[in-house]
């Protein structure tokens, strides 16, 4: 018997949709700002207590009346889907507001107590309805939250208390607060005009007025006085503001030639709605990626080159991310934002179109400001969103005589391409038009010319068929006929006459060969200056008989050499092949390169070896000749001891160690810009994060004042940094080394947040702490191996290749450097095509 269809009960169908529009207290609060800023609010305040999961937003709008309570005060299904924003089936593609469902203020009600007081300039009276589980509880005039002017307070308690799973996978309280903050910075960008700000409802509760403060921003002018405000001046301190509009789009905002350390700061919208991570930002990436940004931004100090420099930036130095607040203006619709109830991804009718403005407004910014050489004209070609694109190359010929036309040679893409002269523009006939066209064959072998002539001038052209090349038909080549070139002489013209080239080669030709006593002399003559140091590495092209291997001889006197047959190394090399690493089908374990047979060192560089593979099918294991960078092995082992040492401490930190410091005395000075300072500070999170890789700073009680305001002069300030790792103190204390480090990390904090730093434990492996490391620390612990470690041309005896082999195979990853490149590589495989195994003869391979 099939089961019958039902019609969900009310209850589940309001409990179902609320669930899935709100899923957390950030994105609760998000949703009661945003009925604030419909409602015209010019004042927002949120107060939140995570612990008792109690919110409440309170503003100046507009207000809602009895009558429209009323409608909220139905419960349930009956009070779903009303709002004052109330859109038919055709205005909804004229949607200008962030809520439109009429949903938000009754999914609360289902998951939470909701409480509404609102009042009208209208009225005398402040109304207020309380709802719980979708059943009304209260509706009459305000008790609690009465208002003296117009305005709304909704107050949110015991939120999720009907669904115990949400609680208990929901964001602890740093990372809950830090995501409402960082929500309300991003709003007040794009709505300079309306004042914002954010409490902590327990903490001003317990500790008194203004200790829970978080975030107060004021009124502003524009959205840089917002961002200079929130973030200081620091990172906009060189703008460039942005207003360009193109059919009926425009983007407003403003550019900084200021770099920062993470893309924390970058802001962009949609119709003023927040946008997470989508292709118009992969296009904005790809413009910057492209231009020389990331090393030439403002910093501290001002531009980070000057004159900028096209020497390429150490890999160890952090690149700059672009700063920025754009928004897009487009017509309501062609946007689709019902895509999920966060409303922060969308859909955009024509997005290749938007992603093509966007690019060239990037473009025109990066070209103007030296970043990038690419020309304004960005319609010949259609913008890519491939970090990397595919370069067309693109030659212009251009003769220094204003009467010769200029002739663009595209490389080509088949086998006939038409190459078209470009004249000035006048009023010639179709056919003096079509006349400027020559279809020519590139791939010709020979060059033929073509002529043509100038409509205007009537002057007399050729053209060569196959590069392009042209000059007029009258120009008197007399150094070309001096010498007979022969009918196959190849009369095409370039840009430089090398006839007089030609014509030295052809007379040297004929001229006698270099006297016997010379070549004699130079035969046996050492260059003094240019001599080689080092005696060169034997080479070997083929093995096909067995005089050109006499390392694979037995310890026998050539006369004693019986006739057998010959064995060779692999297939490859016994056909005088190069090898490639590529071809080679052998894995390695730890385990055989600790049983591997240490043969010596080849050229002061390498250290062979014969590993055993167990890969010939007969039940015993093949062996394969391999080769060990010895750089590389060092390299490996040094690093892997030293971030053992780090992250063991990391992982233990408090609790049965630490990482090893050195204390500084006296104290480094950092300079920070004030934000950053002012997080270090205020945030004890932030400092432990610092402190459990081995970095300490002093009291920062000058940071721990508010946001500087606008025009304020201190946008930067010191700090005192009392003890760093021991492991990379020396590198640390080099150049701006220690300031990449902390501003590198602080920025990782901020977009990652300290929550994602993992708990002490004494039993973890120190590879799990890795995840967590700094990536600029890291990189000064491989910068610090890769100088210790063993160099080329640097002599081991056999215990010495036996040691690092060793200690190489004992490592967590043996088979990379620390940069990630291979410490080995097999070279041949030594099995045997007979039964007896011949002793071979290793020293003859030195």
């Amino acid at each position: 018997m099939s089961p019958k269809i039902a019609i969900l009960p009310e209850a589940s169908r309001s409990t179902l949709r609320s669930t899935t529009i709100l899923t957390s207290l950030p994105q609760i609060v998000f949703e009661l700002v945003q009925n604030s800023l419909d409602a015209g609010a010019s004042q927002v305040d949120v107060g939140v207590d995570i612990e008792a999961w109690h919110c409440w937003v309170r503003d100046d709008g507009h207000g809602m009346e009895a009558a429209g309570m009323s409608v909220l005060a139905k419960g349930g299904e009956s009070g779903r889907y009303g709002s004052s924003k109330a859109y038919d089936s055709e205005s909804l593609e004229y949607v200008s507001t962030f809520g439109f469902r009429g949903e938000a203020l009754s999914s609360s009600a289902d998951i939470s107590c909701l409480e509404i007081c609102s009042r009208t300039a209208a009225s005398r009276e402040t109304w207020s309805v309380i709802l719980k589980g979708g059943k009304k509880l209260y509706y009459g005039p305000a008790v609690r939250w009465r208002r003296e002017k117009p305005g709304t307070t909704v107050c949110i308690r015991d939120a999720f208390y009907n669904l115990p799973i949400r609680r208990r996978s929901h964001p602890n309280s740093a990372k809950t607060l830090d995501l409402i903050r960082k929500d309300l910075e991003s709003v007040s960008l794009v709505f300079p005009n309306v004042a914002f700000s954010f409490e902590n409802s327990a903490k001003e509760k317990n500790e008194g007025t203004g200790k829970g403060r978080i975030l107060t921003i004021p009124k502003t002018s524009s959205s840089l006085s917002a961002f200079r405000h929130i973030f200081g001046r620091a990172l906009c301190e060189h703008v460039e503001d942005i207003n360009v509009g193109m059919d009926n789009m425009r983007i407003q905002g403003f550019l900084s030639l200021d770099g920062a350390q993470s893309k924390a700061y970058q802001y962009l919208y949609v119709n003023r709605h927040p946008l997470s991570p989508c292709e118009l930002h992969r296009a904005i990436d790809t413009r910057f990626a492209a231009s020389s940004f990331g090393k030439h931004a403002f910093d501290e100090t001002g531009e980070t080159r000057t004159p900028r420099s096209t020497v390429r930036r150490s890999p160890r130095k952090n690149e700059r991310r672009p700063v920025f607040v754009l928004n897009i203006s487009a017509p309501p619709r062609h946007i689709d934002n019902c895509l999920e109830p966060s409303k922060s991804a969308i859909h955009i009718q024509n997005l290749d179109v938007v992603s093509h403005f966007l690019s060239t407004v990037i473009q025109d910014f990066l070209v103007r400001h030296g970043f990038s050489s690419v020309g304004r004209n960005m319609n010949a070609r259609k913008c890519s969103d491939s970090p990397s694109p595919r370069k067309k190359r693109k030659v212009v010929h251009r003769d220094p005589r204003p009467d010769i036309p200029a002739v663009a040679v595209t490389p080509p893409t088949s086998d006939i391409k038409s190459i078209e002269l470009s004249r000035p523009s006048s009023a010639n006939s179709r056919q003096e038009m079509q006349a400027a066209v020559l279809s020519v064959d590139p791939s010709a072998d020979g060059g033929r010319e073509l002529e043509w002539v100038d409509p205007l001038s009537g002057q007399l052209y050729k053209v060569d068929s196959k590069t392009g090349n042209s000059y007029r038909a009258h120009a008197d080549r007399k150094e070309e006929d001096i010498v007979d070139h022969g009918e196959n002489h190849d009369k095409r013209r370039g840009l430089v006459d090398t006839s007089r080239l030609r014509r030295r080669s052809n007379i040297c030709s004929e001229e006698e060969e270099v006297p016997n006593w010379i070549q004699n002399a130079l035969e046996g003559w050492q260059n003094p200056t240019f001599g080689l140091q080092d005696p060169g590495i034997p080479t070997m092209t083929s093995i096909s008989s067995s005089s050109r291997r006499p390392w694979l001889e037995p310890h026998l006197e050539p006369e004693q050499r019986p006739n057998r047959q010959t064995h060779f190394f692999d297939a490859n090399l016994a056909a005088g092949k190069r090898y490639n690493a590529d071809d080679a089908s052998l894995s390695f374990s730890r385990e055989q390169l600790k049983c591997a047979r240490v043969i010596g060192q080849i050229d002061k560089k390498f250290v062979a070896c014969l590993v055993d593979d167990g890969n010939n099918g007969h039940g015993t294991g093949s062996r394969t000749l391999v080769l060990v960078d010895q750089h590389a092995a060092d390299e490996r082992i040094r690093v892997e001891q030293f971030l053992s040492e780090v992250c063991k401490g990391f992982l233990q930190h408090g609790s049965s160690g630490r990482v090893e410091t050195m204390e500084l005395k006296p104290a480094a000075p950092l300079l920070l810009t004030r934000l950053e300072a002012r997080i270090l500070a205020h945030s004890e999170g932030y400092r432990h994060a610092f402190e459990r890789w081995g970095f300490r700073f002093a009291p920062m009680n000058h940071a721990l004042a508010g946001p500087a305001e606008e025009g304020a002069g201190d946008e930067y300030l010191q700090v005192l940094v009392e003890a760093v790792p021991d492991v990379v103190s020396e590198k640390l204390l080099v150049a701006d080394e220690l300031r990449e480090v902390v501003k590198g990390f602080l920025a990782r904090l901020e977009v990652d947040g300290v929550a994602c730093q993992p708990p002490t434990s004494s039993d973890a492996h120190w590879t799990t702490a890795l995840r967590w490391c700094p990536r600029e620390l890291l990189d000064l612990i491989n910068s610090k191996a890769c100088r210790g470690a063993i160099m080329f041309n640097d002599p081991l005896d056999i215990d010495q290749c036996r040691r690092l082999i060793f200690q190489l195979s004992n490592t967590v990853w043996p088979f990379i450097c620390a940069h990630g490149r291979p410490s080995l590589v097999p070279l041949t495989n030594m099995e045997w095509s007979g039964r007896k195994h011949k002793s071979i003869i290793w020293h003859r391979l030195k």
